[in-house]
């Protein structure tokens, strides 16, 4: 897998709807793996796969207590109509 890049805003990858996971296999674990070490290089705490410009259904987080995760085919669920809402950092 070649070196991931960060995509700077205004690129187009960043307000596209990205396409679903459908192969779990080793290139998916590489390009987690890939995403997680960019992630920490950068200082960040959270990395999405069009943030590096592919066009997956995949984020990276670095959590405190089990350190970096991986996401695949995440769904955001709003569970209660109260919820703060704010401008996304990244």
């Amino acid at each position: 897998m070649p070196a991931l890049t960060l995509v700077k805003w205004p690129a187009p990858s960043l307000t596209r709807s990205v396409t679903p996971v459908t192969r779990f296999d080793d290139d998916l674990a590489e390009t987690g793996e890939a995403m997680k070490r960019l992630m920490h290089d950068q200082g960040g705490i959270g990395l999405a796969a069009n943030q590096v410009g592919l066009d997956k259904r995949l984020f990276v987080t670095a959590q405190i207590i089990d350190g970096p995760t991986v996401f695949v085919n995440p769904v955001l669920m709003v569970i209660s109509p109260d919820v703060n809402r704010a401008e996304e950092g990244c």
